[in-house]
């Protein structure tokens, strides 16, 4: 009989000790859950940021609404449990002259090459709801949490070429060749090249000095009557020569 009530009254204690300890096993369980999820939620909007950053670089566009769209849908596919709007989104665009001012377009100052560049940088800042806040019973974080990331990307500009066309406007190029006028064939090639260059002159946002760089354009038309021309000036330039 006194053995059971000894085996009673270490129940009692066991029970008193579990509901005393409780919620501070809990309250470091919700505490644990939500520490992890708002680390695995930091880590995924800094991929998703560096990821963002990249794309709004390689779009090439000074549409400031255009680039935070494209940098939330990034964003959002890296974390998709957030309320992220385009105003959590901040994007800023440097040239490389506002960032080296003469330095810029010299090799050595930042790469080996000294290429000309834009830089985009991503700043996201937004408001995540706990799952369990802090309360008078149990320890966590507040109701709200604001978790951000920022990174940055540069669009470099490759050397601009200056194109120049030859062609020959003959009048053997009234021929045809191919079902088509040669000399209409020539133009639309030299069109086609033309506004491809034009297209990329348009959405390059590459600056030098405060001016934009552009690649540029020449033509040169002939034809037997100009080349007769040059050989006369050039035997009458000769004979010149060999009188004096």
């Amino acid at each position: 009989m006194v053995h059971y009530s000894s085996k009673s009254r270490q129940q009692g204690v066991a029970v008193v000790i579990f509901v005393i300890a409780y919620p501070l096993l809990f309250g470091v369980f919700v505490l644990a859950v939500e520490s992890t999820r708002y680390l695995q939620t930091h880590a995924r909007i800094g991929d998703g940021v560096e990821v963002a950053s990249l794309a709004v670089a390689a779009n090439i566009s000074s549409d400031i609404t255009e680039n935070k769209t494209l940098a939330k849908n990034y964003v959002d596919g890296f974390v998709p449990d957030g309320t992220i709007s385009l105003a959590d989104i901040n994007i800023e665009r440097k040239s490389c002259d506002e960032i080296y001012g003469s330095q810029c377009g010299v090799a050595g100052v930042y790469d080996e090459e000294g290429l000309v560049f834009t830089q985009y940088k991503v700043t996201l800042s937004s408001e995540f709801e706990s799952w369990y806040p802090e309360d008078d019973f149990a320890p966590g974080f507040e109701e709200i949490v604001e978790l951000g990331g920022t990174a940055v990307a540069r669009k470099y500009q490759g050397f601009t070429i200056d194109v120049a066309f030859v062609a020959d406007f003959s009048g053997s190029m009234q021929q045809t060749w191919n079902r088509e006028i040669k000399y209409k064939g020539v133009v639309n090639v030299i069109s086609d090249i033309t506004r491809k260059l034009e297209t990329f002159n348009d959405h390059t946002e590459q600056e030098l000095n405060g001016k934009k760089v552009a690649n540029k354009v020449a033509f040169i038309g002939y034809n037997f009557i100009l080349i007769m021309a040059v050989l006369s000036i050039a035997m009458s330039t000769t004979r010149l020569i060999t009188a004096v």
